[in-house]
């Protein structure tokens, strides 16, 4: 991956996997936290790595140490009732049908299938920055469920 695409994400001076690893160590899990998120595990560095380094194993460590500290610092607090919230809405069939329709309805219209300028909801907070760089896709003008019943009409004309 590291390859392919350069190490331009990397916010310090050590970049590839090895930065994945160093810059949490001297900067803190918390300050870049997606850092150790962004490797496959594949294994390819540590198969090639010179002095036998296993990175991917640092890497479940790092992941595991983010985890903790945003645990410690509270912030899974809201990640995790949403987590429930879904949970609850995708065990009851008929209120995730009800809100799937609902969705739908309240999508944002792309003309051309982009979504150049995201939701009010999107330009704000953790996901300002990551929506600034990027054109979202349009989302589907109707909930897969509401396609399913319009198709299976269709068949049985």
């Amino acid at each position: 991956m590291y390859r392919k695409i350069g190490g331009h994400n990397y916010p310090w001076v050590y970049s590839g996997p090895i930065g994945a690893i160093i810059t949490p160590q001297f900067h803190g899990v918390l300050r870049d936290p997606w850092l150790p998120y962004a490797s496959s595990l594949c294994g390819a560095c540590a198969e090639v790595c010179p002095v036998k380094i296993d990175i991917p194993r640092l890497l479940l460590d790092l992941r595991s140490d983010v985890v903790q500290a945003r645990r410690n610092k509270g912030s899974t607090r809201v990640e995790r009732t949403a987590f429930r919230a879904f949970a609850w809405i995708a065990s009851h069939p008929r209120v995730y049908a009800r809100l799937g329709a609902f969705a739908a309805l309240l999508a944002p219209r792309g003309g051309d299938g982009w979504l150049r300028r995201p939701p009010f909801f999107l330009r704000f907070g953790v996901l300002r920055k990551w929506t600034s760089q990027r054109d979202l896709p349009a989302p589907a003008q109707q909930s897969f469920r509401q396609y399913w019943r319009k198709r299976m009409k269709e068949r049985a004309i």
